[in-house]
């Protein structure tokens, strides 16, 4: 991917318009073969196959997803995103922060990627939920 903040901008679209698709196909080839994948404080799924079932498990728990780039910002390799994601569950619509960041090889393939957000809202339970 190149330094340029208008290409940026583009393959950032461009990988949550897969997303929100729910192409599972079309957002792993956006992945090097080696890459990584981590929500929160789960185990990164490591590698394409691995990457590909984590997020048919997830976004098969949804009855869909948007997101909206609130901001992209990159430094070499690195790019950060601040979003706005619209989660719909159980007949329930929930709209909640999240920042995304990703790294790149040499190839322009995502090595690494985060994803940094509180699932409680979307999923109906809180702090208060779980305590006994």
């Amino acid at each position: 991917m190149s330094g340029a903040s208008v290409d940026r901008r583009a393959e950032v679209d461009a990988i949550f318009a897969v997303i929100d698709a729910v192409d599972i196909d079309a957002l792993v080839a956006h992945f090097a073969p080696d890459g990584t994948q981590r929500f929160g404080n789960q185990e990164p799924a490591r590698g394409r196959a691995a990457i590909a079932e984590a997020n048919r498990s997830f976004l098969g728990s949804l009855d869909g997803i948007s997101h909206r780039v609130m901001s992209v910002i990159g430094h070499d390799r690195t790019t950060a995103i601040e979003l706005e994601v619209t989660y719909r569950v159980g007949g329930r619509t929930v709209t909640i922060p999240v920042a995304t960041a990703y790294d790149t090889n040499a190839d322009g393939l995502i090595s690494d990627y985060r994803v940094y957000f509180d699932p409680a809202p979307v999923f109906g339970t809180t702090m208060e939920n779980d305590r006994p």
